[in-house]
């Protein structure tokens, strides 16, 4: 979306029986029992989300058999539950929950309620949720004030990822949307009355590409039984979005290297194919791979209860491949918005787009080699309105001789001649304007090089 939406408070739900609280900010007192409802009245506008981990329904239920009911309302239930709590009741169309996952063992009314999780899995679902959410806002403030400590840990963590996302999937913008990250720290309760600290999260994200050449998903169980089962069900389920994952990856990795190797003539000539996946937006890629991480969550989870013990047991996920997935997703939009914005290919325009988009790169070096090479392409003489190898305009028509011989390492020469390799690039010149392209026949060789530059 084009606009985006002021606020977004996001608090981690810790008990039921929260009391009310004098909270200060910037010297202004709010007397609410949820510090999320006291942002939003200092703020004036914005949205609360109200992150409830799963381990809560311990407090509300009496019997085992109560369990599967009220994990089913979940979200109905505790949407009522808060709203009952919040002191300014028009805020109901501002307030939003969402369910995390739990770890650990929690007990009440003679009932055991055991979770056998991962902080990765709860890490990756929880990252998901909020991906959805949050590309929306421009000011998203988290409380740390509630919620346990390893619960504080994950938000940080998650918070962090999607921070690099959103950095890395809008680089190349002219005018990059400013997000700002602010986490919300209060001392314990003294005397019904706490200070809200606000410091603003800062991350830097580099500009740089995962190593991760195709799709997958592992796990860490040793039990090959099972994955050899959901590998099944993936590859059955989602064939068709695992094979345009894979390209999309291929050609981001080719994209990627065009840029920081300064090549950058491969984003005109259909080096990087952007056929079959260029009308898709990356909300769009994304959901795809959601709809897999949504399957996984029912295929992986077991429930069994017994009259005082209720034990949930995930699948642990390996998740750094599906982060870094989604990172290198962040590179491939901005990959794909450069590929598609270039229209012919004549040395200025050339030069000027790809001196912009290095300057908002950590690639401002190439911008000196690009120049050099433009250059030198310039000053060559014998430009014809028909396509010739510069090699050919170089040395007056001559492709090889013994006075001119071809280079003994083509592919070397491409990379340190900003990809106008003289014998795979051709030239011609048209009412005064220098056109490139590289020569068909070398164009997959070309493709080779960018995937594997070593």
């Amino acid at each position: 979306m084009d606009e985006f939406k002021k606020n977004l408070i996001i608090q981690i739900y810790g008990r039921n029986d929260y009391q009310t609280v004098n909270y200060v900010i910037n010297e202004k007192l709010y007397r609410k029992k949820l510090v999320s409802e006291a942002w939003l009245e200092y703020l004036g506008e914005g949205d609360i989300l109200i992150l409830i981990p799963e381990s809560l329904i311990i407090g509300e239920i009496k019997k085992t058999d109560e369990f599967n009911p009220l994990l089913q309302q979940f979200d109905i239930y505790y949407k009522e539950k808060i709203y009952n709590q919040v002191e300014n009741k028009k805020i109901i169309n501002n307030l939003f929950v969402n369910k995390i996952q739990s770890i650990g063992t929690y007990d009440n009314n003679n009932i055991k309620l055991i979770f056998d999780n991962s902080i990765v899995n709860i890490e990756l679902y929880l990252f998901k949720d909020l991906l959805k959410i949050i590309k929306d806002y421009n000011r998203i403030i988290i409380d740390l004030s509630t919620g346990l400590n390893y619960y504080i840990a994950i938000i940080l963590d998650v918070i962090r990822y999607l921070g690099v996302y959103l950095e890395l999937s809008e680089f190349i913008k002219d005018e990059k949307k400013k997000r700002e990250f602010i986490l919300s720290i209060a001392p314990p309760v003294i005397q019904s009355q706490t200070v809200i600290n606000r410091v603003e999260l800062n991350y830097i994200a580099f500009f740089d590409l995962p190593d991760l050449k195709t799709f997958k998903i592992d796990f860490d169980e040793s039990n090959n039984k099972l994955k050899e089962e959901l590998y099944r069900g993936i590859e059955s389920n989602f064939k068709n979005e695992k094979l345009k994952l894979n390209k999309i990856l291929k050609e981001t990795r080719i994209g990627f290297n065009a840029l920081r190797y300064n090549t950058p003539l491969a984003f005109y000539d259909n080096i990087i194919d952007m056929n079959e996946i260029d009308n898709e937006s990356i909300d769009i890629i994304n959901e795809n791979i959601f709809k897999i991480l949504d399957y996984l969550e029912n295929k992986i989870k077991t429930i069994t209860i017994n009259t005082d013990t209720i034990k949930i047991i995930r699948q642990k996920i390996k998740g750094n491949n599906i982060f870094n997935l989604i990172i290198s997703l962040g590179v491939f939009d901005n990959i794909r918005k450069i590929t598609l914005a270039q229209k012919e290919a004549s040395l200025g325009d050339i030069e000027s787009r790809f001196i912009k988009i290095y300057e908002k790169l950590p690639f401002k070096i190439n911008s000196r080699f690009l120049e050099r090479d433009i250059k030198e392409i310039g000053s060559l003489k014998k430009f014809s309105k028909n396509f010739k190898t510069l090699n050919e305009l170089k040395f007056n028509g001559i492709k090889s001789s013994i006075n001119h011989p071809l280079p003994s390492d083509i592919k070397r020469n491409f990379y340190a001649h900003s990809g106008f390799e003289y014998t795979v690039t051709e030239g011609k010149k048209v009412n005064g304007k220098i056109y490139l392209k590289y020569s068909e026949e070398k164009r997959e060789e070309i493709r080779a090089w960018l995937e594997n530059p070593s």
